[in-house]
């Protein structure tokens, strides 16, 4: 499916995959009429929703290949809606994570940062598209006696054009929603990319972008072309070092976010045009159960409560683990919204990652826990057809996936 052709709560949806088990008899030879002997529970979740499975057996005539039918559960909305089928309950095989558009109505999806009408206007042409973001990382990890902190503060925009075809099947464009996870994995040397975005053209928006707020002014520099990030504050530290040994990164600065109104000044270039930009940076919100998440077992819910944050956030959870021999690994990330105050991890995600390695007995997984704008702000500049400014604040730690 693409951002314009969605899916609706209630209709059917086919899901073509394999695996489900063998016929009988042999169907390289007398076909497939698509029967299964003995086949497995199949559960589908869509939206972190269970669907109800219509069908799950071989597709009729096709050697090989299963199909399931579902229908689309209710209260579901985005361009980026995950979809991972189970096999076999708790102690079963989870499938690798898709996604699909959803719309209330009509054919058109709507997501974080894009509306209908932005997908309609592009429609058979190109979009451009506009970001910048202010946020701050702290990620804590402990090994050997020794305490790191690293704590950034960064700016970052980028300015780009997309291909109407290229947005419209984009898997990293848009995101799931409230309430969804999804699961990426890889095996070998590095994870895979998305192909659409080696369509995207750079927009030049000038040598560099401006940002003042209530701790002064500071700068963004231009790093590729479309693209500008600088770390604005803050850095790495080191509790637990021998007397008189020196803190080994020395290149810290002072922490640049703060609560308050940002102003962004964008001197324009040969494709964008000057601009000035507004950013709310709320108070962040608190992981208030970040202490006793140490080891996360991977085959139970895992629970995450929080604090504070602003009215209009965006909760993001995502975790990470990697082991070699042979050389695999997975994210997770799910989204949930400040007023709810936890969210809880299904086990049918988190078995998706493989058991953490370790170094030096130090656990290696990471998990992550912040907020970001549920609804970016807009801003206009010549050049760019949408223009979205957002923030986020994210808070880190190294834990073991059992």
């Amino acid at each position: 499916m693409t951002f314009t052709t969605a899916l609706n709560p209630g209709q059917a949806g086919i899901i073509w995959a394999n695996g489900l088990g063998a016929v009988t008899p042999n169907e390289d030879i007398n076909g497939s009429n698509g029967a299964i002997p003995n086949p497995p529970q199949v559960e589908v979740f869509v939206g972190g929703k269970t669907a109800q499975v219509l069908y799950a057996g071989r597709t009729p005539g096709a050697t090989g290949l299963d199909q399931i039918n579902f229908t689309m559960p209710a209260d579901l909305e985005g361009c980026a809606v995950p979809i991972v089928v189970r096999v076999n309950g708790n102690t079963g095989v989870i499938s690798n994570f898709v996604s699909t558009s959803v719309a209330r109505s009509g054919r058109v999806c709507r997501d974080r940062g894009f509306t209908e009408a932005d997908f309609q206007s592009a429609a058979g042409g190109a979009l451009r598209f506009g970001n910048l973001s202010l946020g701050r990382t702290t990620v804590k990890s402990s090994a050997q006696g020794f305490d790191l902190s690293a704590r950034f503060d960064f700016g970052s925009a980028g300015f780009f054009r997309f291909d109407y075809n290229t947005l419209i099947r984009s898997s990293t464009v848009a995101e799931p929603p409230p309430g969804a996870c999804t699961v990426s994995t890889f095996a070998g040397d590095s994870e895979p990319n998305d192909p659409a975005l080696n369509a995207i053209t750079p927009l030049d928006a000038g040598a560099s972008i401006g940002v003042n707020g209530p701790n002064g002014a500071k700068t963004i520099a231009r790093t590729t072309p479309g693209f500008y990030s600088s770390q604005l504050g803050g850095g790495t530290t080191i509790s637990g070092l021998p007397p008189g040994v020196p803190n080994p990164f020395p290149n810290n600065m002072p922490d640049y976010l703060a609560a308050g109104e940002y102003t962004f000044t964008g001197p324009g270039g040969a494709d964008v045009g000057a601009f000035t930009a507004r950013l709310n940076f709320p108070q962040p919100l608190t992981w208030t159960n970040e202490a006793s998440v140490t080891s996360v077992n991977r085959t139970q819910d895992l629970r995450i409560t929080w604090t504070g944050g602003a009215a209009n956030d965006l909760v993001v959870i995502s975790g990470s683990s990697a082991r070699t021999s042979p050389t695999v690994g997975g994210t997770f990330i799910c989204y949930s919204v400040a007023s709810a105050g936890s969210f809880s991890v299904p086990s049918w995600v988190l078995s998706a990652l493989p058991i953490s390695a370790s170094a030096q007995g130090t656990p290696t997984g990471q998990l992550l826990v912040g907020s970001t704008s549920l609804e970016p702000g807009r801003f206009t500049a010549p050049g760019i057809d949408i223009g979205v400014a957002s923030y986020f604040n994210y808070s880190g730690k190294n834990v073991n996936y059992q």
